[in-house]
């Protein structure tokens, strides 16, 4: 049973109570001091914990946005290669059709 913390008038105040209130102040028993410093303790040790996660959360969302911004850079440099790759294969065509255009050229004039 939890014991009131408090001492007021018994008659109603509607009534012709007094307005009487005193706090009433009990020591604790040693078993809740030492539920309440444990409590203490452990408030302050999520407290601390809860501040480290939300470091490491911010950090993260940091590396987050670098990584995207990373990712956007090296899809950028991807389809540069690829258009440079194409232009290449283009290019290599092309040298190709020449070659064999002047082998039949040459061919044509040995005869």
């Amino acid at each position: 049973m939890i014991e009131p913390r408090f001492y007021t008038c018994a008659t109603p105040k509607e009534g012709e109570g007094c307005q009487f209130f005193q706090w009433f102040e009990e020591d604790f028993s040693p078993r809740a001091l030492e539920m309440i410093t444990h409590l203490n303790h452990r408030r302050i040790y999520l407290e601390e914990k809860l501040k480290l996660v939300e470091e490491n959360l911010s950090k993260n969302v940091e590396k987050k946005k670098a990584l995207k911004e990373e990712k956007k850079q090296l899809i950028r440099e991807k389809l540069k290669m690829e258009t440079e790759k194409n232009k290449m294969g283009r290019q290599m065509k092309i040298c190709v059709v020449c070659l064999v255009v002047l082998l039949f050229a040459l061919m044509i004039n040995l005869k």
